[in-house]
């Protein structure tokens, strides 16, 4: 038996996918990656919520999404990602971006520091509607508003394949996982 200590050190050292796999190797196993999963996500959101069900609760109820390089860093080794975001980007529809605004940011200290509306300029259509920063005396969200009904649609538009990630009340998502979790990208 070893301490969790070892055990959470031992799997910072896996990827996302080999800690997919791990549990399916037994009970016990799915446990231990389930715990270790839980435990990356608690440290990831504790600089921006007091706890992780918060973050869970805003994804759950308002049908939002977590992108960007926090999602990216949950995908990647934790003993091998040297980088913390900054930041933390939530994905949201139309529909939903009052719930997620009044109802949970600004209830839990946040306060909008900027709204902007995105053009799409000379290279088509963007389904990003509208960006909202909300900060607090310690950290920043930036709330991406689809104009679509899947909040997810704005992801599949990034720059890189590296970013198109995102992690939602009850999964994580990976789009090109063969060349994410090897460090490698393709540009969009």
């Amino acid at each position: 038996r070893l301490p969790l200590e070892i055990k959470q050190h031992i799997l910072g050292y896996c990827n996302i996918q080999d800690i997919a796999i791990l549990a399916q190797a037994s009970a016990v196993l799915n446990g231990l990656a389930r715990d270790f999963v839980q435990h990356r996500l608690r440290l990831l959101t504790k600089p921006f919520f007091e706890n992780t069900e918060t973050l869970l609760g805003i994804l759950r109820t308002c049908d939002a999404v977590m992108s960007g390089s926090c999602a990216l860093h949950v995908l990647l080794p934790a003993n091998e990602t040297c980088w913390i975001p900054s930041d933390l980007d939530i994905y949201v529809s139309c529909r939903h971006m009052a719930c997620l605004s009044v109802a949970h940011l600004v209830d839990t200290g946040y306060v909008v520091v900027c709204q902007r509306t995105v053009d799409a300029g000379p290279y088509g259509l963007s389904s990003i509607h509208l960006v909202v920063s909300f900060a607090n005396d310690r950290q920043s969200i930036d709330v991406i508003v689809s104009s679509t009904v899947a909040a997810v649609s704005p992801i599949f538009e990034f720059h890189s394949t590296t970013m198109m990630n995102f992690i939602s009340a009850d999964h994580i998502f990976c789009a090109y996982p063969a060349l994410t979790l090897h460090l490698m990208s393709l540009v969009n």
